[in-house]
């Protein structure tokens, strides 16, 4: 039964353990190192369809909401009983800052419904550049289109708040979604800078020997 065994380690398997070992040596292509490559992970947060669209309809129904209430408020603050456009420029003063000021809040209230937040003050920002933006295109605007206007300060607010998003605490951050799968050998999460080289190797002489019968 020993020299079955014996016959056929010398045979079938130490043969192709040296096939196998021969393989892989070491030559002029495996030797090659391919310069580093970066690898950049994009791990910044993106807002779902359904918060883009909540944001954009509650922002406007806020702005128009608060913008109209604040508009009359300016009305009677400012109107003197001087005419029929007495209150007017009070009016749109009141109108402009409430529509800004709704749009912010109902895109940072809805953006911070779940478990992530953007910047405040980004958000602010951007309503008031919206408002901005806005004024100036319905004033060059001649058509219907100048109502998009109206949408200005809301799309700045997502902007600024969407660009910020961030977890409201640490232990709402779901790792599996952090991390990015490269191949199925591992799993990286932050930039990093690798070489990436053919890797090989040959069996040691004085080992292969002593594997001999």
């Amino acid at each position: 039964m020993k020299k079955i065994i014996l016959l056929l380690l010398a045979v079938v398997i130490i043969p192709s353990a040296q096939a196998q070992y021969k393989s892989l040596e070491l030559n002029e292509t495996t030797k090659e190192i391919i310069p580093p490559i970066k690898l950049t992970l994009n791990d910044k947060i993106k807002p779902t369809p359904d918060d883009l669209i909540g944001e954009f309809f509650l922002g406007n129904a806020g702005g128009l909401a608060l913008g109209f209430g604040a508009g009359y408020l300016g009305y009677l603050v400012s109107k003197q009983g001087k005419g029929h456009m007495d209150g007017l420029g009070g009016a749109l003063i009141g109108f402009v800052t409430g529509h800004c000021a709704g749009s912010i809040i109902g895109v940072y209230t809805v953006g911070s419904s779940k478990n992530l937040t953007g910047d405040l003050g980004s958000t602010i920002l951007g309503g008031i550049a919206g408002t901005g933006t806005g004024i100036g295109f319905l004033y060059l605007t001649q058509s219907s289109l100048a109502y998009a206007g109206f949408a200005f300060p809301t799309v700045g607010a997502m902007l600024g708040f969407n660009g910020t998003l961030k977890y409201k605490d640490a232990k709402d951050i779901n790792s599996e979604s952090e991390l990015k799968d490269l191949g199925s050998q591992f799993k990286i999460k932050n930039d990093i800078e690798v070489s990436v080289l053919s890797i090989n190797f040959e069996i040691p002489k004085n080992l292969a020997q002593s594997l001999q019968f």
